[in-house]
């Protein structure tokens, strides 16, 4: 019952995404607009369900959790879950679609890759009982958001690129479409910031109470999920310092949000990849 519930709502967001797809290219409509909008929110109660009951089938085995009849890392679904949230919630907050064609892809494509892939990335993702608690759920969250101010800067750079080819009648228009982009982008980070550092304080305090404070080098070679959020938490902060006490915006700032994600990432997959150096 779980596997067909997950495959129903991949099967939504499939959908959506070519909805969204077309609306992107074709322009927007209204009345479409409203449909997609109730499509995807449909497809999050599904995915929601799913993944309820999913957790509650869920076996310990050698302190990793796994399903027998889903086989997928549990931070690899619950990614995916976090930036449908995220997404939700910047579109009922901010009115946001400019993300909405990239979320829905993600999503999508993490329900339906197969299971031996999803194994194939047990490193990155992993399947330990730690992703259910408070904490882990806060990073996961504060990653999402992070993770869709990307199309964004894309999409900025994009546009900036061909603002020297726009006719000067259209040119007010690119310029506040830009503003858009690049208010939007800086409300993603904003979101990120306060949850990832819940998470942090959250399991500072956990891991006081049981006199479990790792030392800098077991935080290094043990703790890589805590590492990500603290990497991820210093990289947030200075964006948004830069933006509130330097005034770097728009394409400083698409400039400095690619070269944070592309430090976060990297050093992630290779140390997650590569192991750790003795």
């Amino acid at each position: 019952m779980t596997k067909e519930i997950f495959v129903l709502s991949a099967v939504l967001y499939w959908i959506s995404f070519l909805l969204r797809f077309v609306l992107w290219t074709r322009g927007t409509n209204r009345r479409a607009e409203k449909i997609v909008s109730a499509l995807e929110k449909v497809a999050l109660l599904v995915f929601t369900a799913a993944l309820v009951l999913y957790i509650g089938k869920l076996q310990i085995v050698n302190g990793e959790v796994h399903s027998a009849n889903y086989d997928r890392p549990v931070s690899f679904l619950l990614f995916a879950w976090a930036i449908s949230a995220a997404q939700m919630v910047t579109e009922v907050a901010y009115g946001n679609t400019m993300t909405a064609v990239f979320a829905n892809f993600w999503i999508a494509l993490s329900l339906t890759i197969s299971s031996a892939a999803a194994y194939l990335m047990k490193n990155i993702f992993t399947s330990d009982l730690e992703w259910l608690s408070f904490h882990r759920l806060c990073f996961l969250l504060g990653y999402a958001f992070c993770i869709l101010a990307f199309p964004l800067v894309l999409r900025y750079l994009r546009t900036a690129l061909r603002i020297r080819r726009t006719p000067p009648e259209q040119l007010a228009s690119v310029e506040r479409e830009l503003w858009r982009v690049d208010r939007m982008g800086y409300r993603m980070v904003l979101w990120a910031l306060p949850l990832l550092t819940a998470g942090i304080i959250t399991e500072v305090l956990l891991l006081m109470e049981a006199h479990r404070l790792p030392s800098p080098d077991q935080l290094w070679n043990h703790q890589e999920e805590s590492l990500l959020a603290l990497t991820a938490w210093f990289l947030c902060g200075i964006y948004l310092h830069t933006r509130l006490f330097f005034g770097w915006r728009n394409l400083r700032s698409a400039a400095l949000y690619l070269v944070g994600l592309l430090l976060l990432i990297g050093g992630h997959f290779s140390h997650a990849l590569l192991g750790h150096v003795p």
